[in-house]
């Protein structure tokens, strides 16, 4: 499996390891096809599922970055551009619930809802987090014994890059895509919370689990 970006890969600890749903071809390629990342049939299987069976895997693929419909997509207006070098990079992002703008640095974002702002994951806030690889100053506490942070994190872009920019885009619309969701989501959570649990019995009658041998035999024993 190429590409596979990891910290402590395959470790105890390994929380970081990610494994792309898609395979890109070098750029000397001649043949320049996105390929799936595993078992071709598994895939299948899920688009058959998901999108229905006479949907092929091309049509299943993302053709673009996810977005909001146009009316609540985030947007950055002509006076709002995040300024690039020489300007330095900025070290400050703020919030404007009132306007639904995020400010970062001297530049702004519009229609960014309260729930994209609070958005977190495993209780850290999403934006911030991302913000925090990006800004000047990207020093951070160091915590216990732990060795102090490599001399390599002081290399960084002299001003804001145009790909931070598109980032952020592309962070904000997954972030107000998944608010979406979260009604859906609660609805199947407790329709599973609420419904009935599968015994041992029913996932051995129908095949999901096999009967354990050795089980049969200290019932066997007990009963004797």
């Amino acid at each position: 499996m190429k590409f596979i970006a990891g910290h402590k890969v395959f470790g105890t600890y390994d929380i970081n390891t990610v494994f792309p749903l898609y395979l890109y071809p070098d750029e000397q390629s001649l043949d320049q096809t996105r390929r799936v990342n595993f078992d071709p049939k598994s895939h299948k299987a899920i688009v058959a599922a998901v999108v229905g069976g006479g949907a092929s895997v091309k049509h299943a693929l993302p053709q673009a970055p996810p977005r909001l419909p146009r009316e609540r997509a985030p947007t950055i207006p002509r006076d709002g551009a995040i300024p690039p070098e020489p300007e330095p990079l900025p070290d400050t992002m703020t919030y404007d619930a009132t306007k639904q703008r995020l400010h970062i640095g001297k530049g702004f974002v519009d229609n960014v809802s309260p729930a994209m702002w609070d958005y977190e994951v495993s209780g850290k806030n999403v934006l911030r987090q991302w913000f925090s690889y990006r800004k000047r100053d990207r020093t951070r506490p160091q915590i216990g014994d732990k060795r102090a942070p490599s001399p390599l994190t002081l290399i960084q872009p002299a001003g804001w890059l145009a790909e931070y920019t598109t980032d952020l885009l592309d962070l904000l619309n997954v972030l107000g895509r998944l608010v979406d969701l979260e009604p859906r989501q609660a609805d199947v959570l407790s329709r599973i919370c609420e419904g009935p649990l599968l015994s041992h019995q029913w996932l051995l009658d129908a095949g999901v689990i096999k009967p354990d041998p050795d089980a049969n035999v200290a019932e066997a024993e007990d009963e004797s």
